[in-house]
């Protein structure tokens, strides 16, 4: 089974895409996707 892309960010500078590295990446954005990923798994489950 390939894989699906389910979610795409894109930035018109690397400063702001960088920034957005480091968010994801603390507790905070940690927390972010998991309940993002848990939304879409809910999404495609049904």
């Amino acid at each position: 089974m390939p894989f699906e892309l389910i979610h795409f960010e894109e930035f018109e500078t690397r400063s702001q895409a960088r920034n957005r590295e480091k968010y994801l990446k603390s507790g905070a954005g940690k927390e972010f996707l998991r309940k993002a990923i848990k939304g879409i798994h809910d999404v495609i489950s049904k």
